[in-house]
């Protein structure tokens, strides 16, 4: 959210909304894999280290997806007024 050029070869920048919904479902599928994965062994820690992934980046993941449906809303509105983008 910076408003220096991000540099690297690997750069993903939260600027846009979309790039925010991306990582939100990025985050929700690897949260609902791990859950998965973990869920399957026997043993109960895993289970339990399985179900704990899956609730930090699937919540992760969920409130992304909010906080970009909610700057989409603001985003669109904000180019209508002004005409430009708001970067």
């Amino acid at each position: 959210m910076s408003t220096n050029p991000s540099s690297g070869r690997f750069r993903m920048t939260l600027k846009k909304p979309l790039s925010e919904a991306l990582l939100g479902v990025l985050l929700l599928v690897v949260g609902i894999l791990f859950g998965v994965s973990a869920i399957g062994k026997e043993s109960a820690g895993a289970a339990v280290v399985g179900v704990g992934l899956l609730i930090l980046a699937g919540g992760a993941g969920v409130m992304l997806l909010v906080i970009a449906g909610a700057r989409a809303r603001w985003f669109r509105a904000f180019e209508r007024m002004h005409g430009r983008p708001p970067f």
